[in-house]
């Protein structure tokens, strides 16, 4: 006699020799990679009375409504195609990498998760302390999208142990030999983006979405910046020592400030660029965001007006609109720009 359908099955496996012959299969499940159904062996019997009670013993404790049944990764998709809408393009970005590693729980059954199977997640996470933070905010908000939906009856997520605290690798700021230097070589393909990044502030990924209409030459400043409302559509005032590079990127490109074979720079391929120039020019190891703290350090360091700096770098709470940007408080960053020098 056949079993019910999504029940499990027994069989004897053909090494009759075994103490426990009989194998007890788990009923089949849908790898959400792959597509495929999967089924997971429960354990080996010596009589197939055992197995059939073994079996009827795991379905009592697993006997999912339709509700229930749901995996991890469709739980998360429900929640984040909900959240999404509320939160800032960047914090989506972040959000949809954050879950996308998250894929060793993609195939749990939801309601069966335990802390242990969180726990088991964030050991093996290689991240510094503050990015466990990110990824057990996120797990919690998802947890509570359960319990809101009496999915599950408590949420586990509290009780994650990130363990000892990882202090994050230190900023390597550029040196004013090492920026020299940079000047120097200002002709190789991509020096001039470093160049720019040490003179703006700008992170990587503003200064590859700034367009050309929005790049101002004969008024030395440029409107970028998308990380937080802070810094979303900010001024940046441009050195006068940036005016000849920015003159030439916009000659060669043609929707965005940088491109690449007419095309817009994307960030990992950037990323690589950026490495492999530095190397090539004997440059102790940055990473890209040290140029922006290189950036901070310096205009840290000179008289400018410390409302002007925060402003730059997008620290401050204002808008992009005519009432807010005066064409004074345009004159008082760019005076603020004009302190630093380097070459």
């Amino acid at each position: 006699m056949k079993n019910p359908r999504g029940f499990g099955s027994i069989y004897k496996m053909k090494d009759y020799k075994r103490k426990k012959p009989w194998r007890v299969l788990s009923p089949a499940t849908k790898d959400i990679v792959s597509g495929k159904s999967k089924r997971y062996s429960l354990g080996t019997y010596r009589t197939k009375l055992e197995a059939m009670e073994a079996l009827v013993k795991y379905n009592k404790t697993h006997s999912f409504t339709a509700e229930t049944k749901e995996t991890f990764f469709e739980i998360a998709e429900k929640w984040k195609d909900m959240h999404l809408k509320m939160v800032s393009i960047s914090r989506r970005k972040n959000i949809i990498s954050r879950i996308k590693k998250m894929n060793s729980l993609y195939n749990l059954f939801f309601s069966q998760i335990k802390l242990q199977d969180l726990q088991n997640f964030f050991n093996n996470l290689n991240v510094s302390s503050g990015t466990k933070r990110e990824y057990k905010s996120i797990l919690n908000l998802i947890f509570k999208y359960a319990y809101k939906h009496e999915l599950i009856e408590k949420n586990p997520v509290a009780y994650i142990e990130l363990g000892k605290y990882v202090k994050v690798r230190k900023a390597n700021v550029f040196t004013i030999e090492e920026i020299r230097k940079l000047w120097k070589y200002q002709s190789v393909l991509w020096v001039d983006t470093i160049l720019i990044l040490i003179y703006t502030g700008l992170r990587i990924g503003e200064l590859l979405s700034i367009k050309k209409e929005n790049v101002f030459i004969k008024d030395r400043y440029m409107i970028g910046g998308s990380k937080s409302e802070a810094g979303e559509n900010r001024i940046i005032p441009l050195h006068m020592d940036l005016i000849p590079l920015i003159k030439k990127l916009l000659n060669k490109s043609k929707t965005y400030l940088i491109e690449f074979h007419e095309k817009k720079v994307k960030y990992g391929t950037y990323i690589k660029y950026f490495s492999e120039i530095l190397k090539n020019l004997n440059f102790t190891y940055h990473r890209v965001h040290d140029t922006r703290h290189t950036f901070a350090t310096i205009i840290g360091s000179t008289n400018a007006n410390q409302t002007s700096i925060k402003n730059i770098i997008g620290h401050s709470s204002y808008l992009l609109t005519e009432k807010v940007y005066t064409h004074k408080r345009k004159e008082d960053l760019i005076k603020a720009i004009d302190c630093i020098e380097l070459k």
